[in-house]
């Protein structure tokens, strides 16, 4: 398994893995986002010290299941069909999924964030989101003394991701490294399966095995080595035939251009003649055989 780890194939499988799921979560995960920038302008002596206070209240207002409903009564469009049965804690986790509001640093300047697949849905909800907040905080506050409420910025809309790049990237990288292992590995598993078992038996066969008592024996025992290789030399004080070899073979031309024609028809003559049976002959031998002679 460790063996695994050690493969470049695995590690360049593994990055265009990650890459591919990054790019599809992100695809999954891509949605319309629509902005618009409102400004809470406190008046009086009492709103210009509460005024922290008052834009914290008022950024955590839109997220409340109230707002929603009063939006949605205000404007149908901005009503989502498939949480209309739903109880009313998981109505206001899925609201809340669709918006978010945030505080420019300390100023009086908040972001309103609708989000939604579709395009016109969450412009919709954007520019109602606005208007909601306008009209609910004359409920809470004096917006004719204590503060003022005006939209500063124009909606803006583009794409963007449910979910943070960072997490997306962790889940690519985790997501992209078990599916790289465990198919190395399934792949491994099945290898090992396919190699025949003979091999394995034959191998632990020739490694195990010990030579017999026999063999020993034998191997112990010493045999006499004779080098037919090598010649060994004549005794000096034995008589050497000088040219013998090439006297002898010129007797042998000189007796083969000798023969006469005749002779060479007589040799002929007495060479026998190898022929094949005919089936007369065979069945006449037969008979005889069988007869007994």
């Amino acid at each position: 398994m460790k063996g695994i780890f050690k493969l470049k194939i695995f590690w360049i499988v593994f990055i265009v893995a990650t890459f591919a799921i990054f790019i599809a979560l992100l695809n999954f995960n891509r949605v319309y986002q629509s902005q618009t920038k409102i400004l809470i302008i406190p008046k009086s002596n009492i709103a210009v010290k509460n005024s922290n206070q008052i834009i914290e209240n008022l950024s955590r207002l839109p997220y409340t299941l109230s707002f929603y409903k009063k939006m949605s009564r205000e404007n149908e469009d901005v009503m989502y069909d498939s949480i209309l049965e739903l109880p009313n804690h998981k109505k206001e986790i899925f609201w809340n999924s669709k918006i978010k509001i945030k505080r420019e640093g300390k100023s009086g300047i908040l972001d309103v964030i609708t989000l939604d697949k579709n395009r016109y849905k969450a412009e919709t909800l954007n520019n109602q989101v606005a208007k909601t907040l306008i009209t609910t905080t004359s409920f809470y506050y004096n917006i004719k003394t204590d503060i003022d409420i005006r939209i500063v910025d124009s909606m803006i809309t583009n794409y963007a991701s449910r979910i943070n790049r960072f997490f997306l990237s962790l889940e690519s990288l985790s997501i992209g490294f078990l599916i790289t292992f465990f198919s190395f590995f399934i792949s491994f598993v099945l290898f090992e399966k396919e190699t025949p078992p003979k091999i394995k038996h034959s191998a632990l066969f020739l490694k195990s095995k010990k030579p017999s008592l026999a063999e020993k024996k034998w191997f112990s025992e010493e045999k006499p080595y004779t080098d037919f290789s090598k010649k060994s030399s004549a005794p000096e004080n034995l008589p050497v035939a000088q040219n013998s070899f090439s006297e002898n073979a010129d007797k042998a031309k000189i007796s083969k251009k000798e023969i006469k024609p005749l002779e060479k028809e007589k040799i002929e003559e007495n060479t026998p003649i190898i022929r094949e049976a005919t089936p007369e002959e065979v069945k006449k031998r037969l008979n005889k055989l069988l007869s007994g002679k």
